[in-house]
C-alpha cells in the first residue's frame, strides 16, 4: 500500500486514467500519481481551488476552478496544459462544473452582480 501527502485537503473523488491517479486539492493543484506505487508522475496549478468536478472527453480533462473567468484543459496521461477558454475580464465568471455533450463542452456562466446566468456550449475541436 502507498499514500501521498498533499498541501491541502483532497477535493471531490480521485479517478484513473491508464495507470495514473488524479484528484483536485484545495492547494490549487491537480495531481497525478503512478497508481501502483503512488510516485507522483505530475501536478499542474490551476491557480484557484478546483471545483469537485471536472470532465473527461477521450484524452482532455477539462477543469473550471471555482469562480473563475478561465477553463483550463489538460491532455492526459502526461498532463500537458492545452487550451484555455476565458470569459472576458470582470464581466463573468464560470458558475457550474463542466459537463460533455459529444464532442462539446457545457458550462453555465454568470455576470458579476447578475442572479440569472447562461449555458455555453464550447467545441473542442
Amino acid at each position: 500500500m502507498w499514500s501521498y501527502m498533499t498541501g491541502g485537503d483532497i477535493v471531490g473523488r480521485p479517478f484513473t486514467f491508464g495507470e495514473r491517479v488524479l484528484f483536485f486539492s484545495y492547494d490549487t493543484y491537480l495531481y497525478a500519481l503512478q497508481a501502483d506505487n503512488g510516485h507522483l508522475a505530475w501536478k499542474a496549478r490551476l491557480g484557484r481551488r478546483p471545483r469537485e468536478d471536472s470532465v473527461l472527453v477521450g484524452r482532455l480533462l477539462v477543469v473550471a476552478p471555482l469562480n473563475t473567468e478561465r477553463l483550463d484543459t489538460f491532455e492526459l496521461p502526461d498532463g500537458t496544459q492545452g487550451a484555455s477558454l476565458t470569459l472576458t475580464s470582470g464581466e463573468g465568471r464560470f458558475v457550474s462544473s463542466p459537463a460533455a455533450a459529444g464532442n462539446r463542452i457545457v458550462i453555465a456562466a454568470a455576470a458579476y452582480g447578475d442572479e440569472g446566468s447562461r449555458v455555453l456550449g464550447v467545441s473542442l475541436r
